[in-house]
């Protein structure tokens, strides 16, 4: 039954054995893949990593008529290539795809990951039409499945069921069945409650969590139109006869290949989008919230397939390529085509009048699908038990009850009068109980209550949640620019023109001219006014003008243009009444979307009365345009302005246009590409803008570095804009010169003398040089470029020394903190975009805050309003403590408290989709206060390793001393000590962290030697406190009292009674003096549950051991002590005859017993605190 039994467990945990066991291994040929029923599949670094934590199984084998064989593993689908080339090729018709798979084949049958057209060459989609025949649809539909991201549910009962069987718990199940053995009834059914109720309680938030996960992937009764062939089979079909239709068809019908429109709803409802779809007609807007964690709608051009782009592969992975992808899951806010894109081949438009996309991929392979997919198969234990630490601590405190053990069994097993049964069961109980059951309850009791604080103090949500010790060992922090440090709100300062002949004499500060003052150059206002990517999206409440959405830079310089957009694509004048106006309308053409490899953009537009006229009008980094731009065109002094301005934390863009053509010739500038029409460009000016500082930047950022924190800035804004903002916050010193510490990083010259590293290698030269060349400060995206294709360690042992890291591209981000990550530092990232979530994913600690500069720039006018009628109501003798009462006062209150619930009303998508930190707030503190909670959770773990090791090794010692003489516990007393310790407990997770950050870091494993010295000291302490009781009290029981019967049943006398008293007050001094407050959370005092718990527990000890309230006693199953006389009799009648005199026990005689062990208590108690705060004071953590 043994082996029965341990066949069974061993299968449920490991699955190669249950493989070995279970199944018989089959031949890996093709002639043999009919007899396959089952497959085991294994996750590794290289292939599966994405499919979640659980890395093994064992599936069955699903096989359909034409003898292809595929298996689901955690909603991932494999398929086995039979043939040559299988179906999820075949499908896309292409020759070159094809032959490329073709090539690949094996003997050995192969399963791979189902195929998805989401790299093929971009002519392809260009050409693609849509499945022809209704017979190309049935079999997509056999190879992809449905559209569909429901999660299997499992029950109540099933998910229990997993966790019932883990090692960890039925170790302590026999933990349980050891004391019921011993009869300890009430004990065993007080911990066996315990441990079903966390049980239970875990397997119900997990099957609350899948719930969750299942309704979002619900995606109801939405409907699409899809353009299909209609004849049964793709041989009645050719291209000149290829018969398509529009159809109204279920979203979860949807295959990958077909030809769809999207379009909003009538009533101006966002549309979801049901799949991964690629954008080839049309322009739409998308709320991405979702996937980024950003409220900044995102603008959807079609994939560009000019010429040079059309042989290029659609790459997902590209930006370029995302800006024609509409993810699905994501928010569809506008979707329009213009009337020639809405037709299809035959002329006819489309139903809904929407944007025509390709269906890339569906079902869980989607964005949607994978993050629920990620979400639902994710690592289940948070409780920090499965790490190397603690199952190396457990292994030593293992190793001291073995010890022991082992002298209760040679003691014990040649006494005739001992019961073998019961002293190999004492044995096996003294081993077990240095592995605390409570343990794992415990753990997860501290992160999940950190969790809750975060969401209740600071409104910062968290699903990953392993991650929240990691952010107490945080060294770096890592910060974007725009959005995070500043705010997304830019405001235009000017513009910066030119004389004709290029040079001017003006001073710097009043040569920008505002729009708002001065009329500017047509040429410029209408780079201003056309250049951009802005959409409409609805109404907002309250306004009739249509929502404008898009980068915030673009909605700020096309607000002082006169000018306003009322189309996707159509810009007109506010009042075109008014005069002069040299054109009341333009109409964008086509857009080349900025890229931040290119750090440009480009539009082609035609003006109302321009004749026809094209004219390509282009923005974009001043170094970038500079090199696009006529020679003739370029002013003398174009590098000293921009760097000027820069210099001062402004954002510099430089405009320029040209004519491009006419409108007729408009499809042969598309597909000359934009490298064709961006050259020779006339220079129109610079915009310089800038945006504010978030209100606490500058100090949160001072905290962090008084802390100990390194703080970097990685941003992709210019090189003197970054430097320049890290000096304002803090990051680089220099306040009296704009100029100061500002260098660049190159390779020497001359060859170093030594073997070359990063520090001989390279050298810091100023920033600036005498030919006008602008390099980066510090580190520029080219050299982390460099040095990373030199070699990963050069990478990781210079970004210590580097503070800002500018014109970083998204993957550059992700790289610079993976170097922190491989170079041993512990990383915080935070950002607001989509351009940071690379970064923030590959951080130890990634926090997402909310981007909503409408909102921001509310809150900071409410705020400078009332700043302003208090410092006026100071000057007209109101009293300084009274608060103005006028009706401004009541406006600026309710403008600050609207502002909060439009911050509340942000949508985040599942709180955690960017990052495993999402916040809630604008601000960055929401940083400090995730390390705060994160140091506060990592020392209250150590404290619960501390307190459970000492108690368990206290314990240990106390059962061995108590078996040798045959004496027992009560059953009452260890479920009083029980309840009272996991009260303790919680009281201990539910400290606060401190509000400001202390310099001294947080002790980060409890295999430190400070950590083990001090449980060591105090074990020492307490074990000697009671082994003098014990000692004592044996001197005070006959030795013929019925109660030391050895195994017998339990009985009171001196000894077990001094016992449990001296074991109770050591483990409530653990408490006490593992209880690590100051300097990262509440001090034992602040914590008043905790502090008036222990003051509780000592007054009952107290009260117990003077026995002044009897029915304490009786409920403890205490005896009573003896007194004076009953010591003098025993003495004078030498009746005890166990062991020498005891030295202390005169002194006994005079005070009494009680007194003495008062005293003994005290002296635990205080000698434990010593050995601590020695420890603590001399011992290096």
């Amino acid at each position: 039954m043994l082996v029965h039994l341990s066949v069974v467990l061993l299968s449920q945990w490991n699955v190669i054995f249950q493989a070995t066991i279970g199944y018989q291994l089959a031949e890996r040929s093709r002639d043999k893949i009919a007899s396959w029923t089952h497959a085991l599949v294994q996750s590794t670094h290289s292939g599966l990593s994405n499919i979640g934590d659980q890395d093994a199984g064992i599936v069955v084998v699903q096989k359909d008529e034409n003898d292809i064989v595929q298996i689901v593993f955690h909603d991932t689908t494999f398929r086995c290539r039979v043939e040559d080339v299988d179906w999820d090729i075949l499908l896309w018709q292409s020759t070159e795809i094809t032959a490329c798979h073709a090539t690949k084949t094996s003997p050995v049958p192969q399963f791979r990951l189902l195929r998805y057209p989401v790299d093929l060459p971009r002519q392809f989609y260009a050409s693609w039409n849509g499945h022809s025949s209704l017979e190309q649809v049935r079999i997509a539909s056999q190879v992809y499945g449905s559209n569909q991201t429901l999660l299997q549910l499992p029950t109540f009962q099933q998910l229990l069921g997993e966790q019932l069987v883990a090692p960890f718990f039925l170790f302590q199940i026999f933990c349980v069945v050891l004391w019921s053995l011993d009869e300890y009834w009430y004990y065993a059914i007080f911990t066996l409650f315990a441990l079903l109720m966390f049980e239970s309680t875990v397997a119900y938030n997990r099957l609350q969590s899948l719930q969750r996960l299942h309704r979002a992937g619900h995606k109801g009764d939405q409907r699409i139109w899809v353009q299909r062939g209609i004849a049964p089979t793709t041989a009645a079909t050719d291209k000149t006869n290829l018969r398509l239709q529009w159809m109204y068809v279920p979203t979860k019908e949807l295959v990958p290949g077909d030809m769809v429109s999207l379009s909003v709803a009538q009533d101006g409802t966002p549309t979801n989008v049901p799949a991964d779809l690629l954008l080839v007609k049309g322009t739409a807007v998308c709320d991405e919230a979702l996937l980024t964690g950003e409220s900044v709608p995102q603008l959807k051009q079609a994939l560009d397939v000019s010429k040079g782009n059309s042989s290029m592969r659609l790459d997902l992975q590209d930006n370029a390529c995302k800006e024609s992808i509409l993810f699905g899951g994501t928010n569809l806010l506008v979707g329009s085509s213009s009337t020639e894109e809405a037709l299809d081949e035959k002329g006819t438009i489309t139903p809904d009048k929407g944007v025509k996309c390709i269906v890339l991929r569906t079902g869980f392979e989607t964005a949607q699908g994978s993050l629920l997919r990620t979400m639902a198969h994710s690592s289940r234990s948070a409780d920090g038990v499965h790490t190397w630490d603690t199952f190396v601590f457990i292994l030593m405190l293992i190793i001291c009850a073995i010890g022991a053990a082992t002298w209760v069994l040679n003691e014990g097993w040649y006494d005739e009068r001992r019961n073998r049964f019961r002293l190999v069961l004492h044995v096996v109980i003294i081993v077990t109980s240095v592995v605390p059951p409570e343990l794992p309850m415990e753990l997860s009791l501290a992160v999940t209550n950190s969790v809750a604080a975060l969401i209740q103090r600071s409104q910062v949500h968290c699903t990953e949640l392993f991650r929240i010790p990691w952010a107490g060992e945080v060294d770096v922090c890592c910060f974007d620019k725009t959005g995070t440090l500043t705010s997304d709100e830019m405001r235009l300062r000017g513009v910066r023109l030119f004389e004709s002949n290029g040079n001017t004499t003006k001073d710097e500060e009043t040569g920008l001219v505002h729009p708002d003052d001065t009329d500017l150059p047509w040429p410029v206002t209408r780079v201003m006014a056309a250049c951009h990517s802005l959409a409409l999206a609805g109404f907002q409440r309250g306004n009739k003008l249509p929502r404008v959405v898009g980068d915030p830079l673009e909605q700020a310089v096309l607000s002082h243009t006169g000018y306003r957009l009322v189309g996707n694509n159509v810009i007109t004048h506010v009042d075109p009444t008014s005069s002069p106006i040299i054109c009341k309308s333009m109409t964008i053409l086509h857009r080349f979307s900025f890229s931040s490899k290119l750090k440009r953009m480009t539009v082609l537009v035609s003006e109302e009365g321009g004749e026809g006229a094209v004219w390509a009008l282009s923005k974009g980094a001043p170094e970038t345009i500079k090199q696009l731009l006529s020679p003739d065109a370029i002013p003398s002094n174009y590098d000293e302005v921009s760097f000027y301005h820069m210099s001062r934390g402004r954002r510099v863009l430089a405009m320029a246009y040209r004519e491009a053509g006419t409108i007729h010739k408009l499809q042969a500038l598309k597909n000359l590409g934009r490298d064709s029409v961006e050259r020779r460009l006339l220079f129109a000016g610079f915009l310089v803008l800038d945006c504010p500082l978030k209100p606490d930047s500058k100090s949160v950022v001072a905290e962090l570095q008084a802390s100990g924190h390194k703080v970097v800035m990685i941003t992709g804004d210019a090189i003197l804009t970054a430097g320049e903002v890290a000096r304002q916050v803090g990051i680089v010193p220099g306040e009296s010169s704009r100029k100061e510490h500002l260098y660049r990083i190159r390779e020497r010259k001359e060859k170093p003398t030594r073997s070359p590293d990063v520090l001989t290698a390279f050298e810091c030269v100023a920033l600036r040089e005498k030919d006008g060349d602008f390099h980066p400060i510090i580190l520029s995206k080219e050299k982390t470029r460099t040095f990373a294709e030199k070699t990963q360690a050069v990478l990781k042992d210079l970004v210590p020394l580097i503070s800002v890291f500018a014109r970083h591209a998204p993957h550059q981000k992700e790289a610079v903190v993976a170097a922190f990550n491989h170079g041993g530092y512990h990383t915080l990232m935070c950002g607001d975009g989509t351009n940071d979530v690379g970064a923030l994913k590959r951080a130890h600690v990634g926090i997402s805050i909310i981007s909503a500069p409408e909102v921001e720039a509310k809150q900071r006018k409410a705020a400078k309003k009332m700043s302003k009628l208090k410092k006026s109501a100071k000057r007209n003798g109101t009293a300084t403590r009274a608060r103005p009462t006028n009706n401004a006062w009541e406006e600026s209150l309710h403008q600050l408290q609207e502002a909060q619930e439009e911050l509340d009303n942000v949508e985040l998508g599942d709180a955690s989709v960017a990052a495993p930190f999402t916040s809630r707030a604008v601000s960055i503190k929401c940083c400090k206060d995730v390390i705060q909670q994160g140091r506060c959770t990592l020392v209250t773990m150590l404290q619960i390793y501390k307190i459970l090791g000492v108690n368990c090794l206290v314990n240990a010692m106390v059962l061995s001393k108590l078996f040798l003489h045959g004496v027992k516990q009560g059953d009452r007393q260890l479920t009083v000590l029980g309840l009272g310790v996991a009260a303790l407990f919680f009281f201990v997770t539910r400290a606060e962290p401190l509000p400001t950050l202390s310099h001294t870091r947080p002790p980060v494993s409890v295999l430190s030697r400070q950590a083990l010295l001090s449980i060591g000291l105090q074990f020492a302490v307490h074990i000697v406190a009671i082994l003098l009781a014990t000692e004592t009290s044996l001197r005070l029981v006959d030795p013929y009292d019925p109660s030391l019967v050895p195994d017998g049943p339990f009985n009171p006398n001196v000894l077990n009674t001094c016992t449990f008293l001296l074991t109770c007050v050591s483990t409530i001094n653990t408490f006490a003096v593992n209880y690590r407050g100051r300097p990262f959370m509440q001090d034992l005092r602040e914590n008043r549950m905790l502090y008036r718990s222990l003051q509780l527990s000592y007054l009952i000890l107290a009260l117990s051991v003077w026995e002044v309230f009897p029915p304490l006693n009786d409920l403890l199953q205490l005896t009573a002590l003896p007194n004076v006389t009953e010591l003098l009799t025993l003495q004078e009648g030498g009746s005890n005859s166990v062991g020498v005199p005891l030295p202390w026990m005169p002194l006994i005689q005079t005070v009494g017993f009680p007194a003495f062990l008062s005293g003994l208590m005290v002296v635990d108690t205080v000698l434990a605190f010593q050995v601590e705060s020695m420890v603590l004071r001399y011992v290096p953590d």
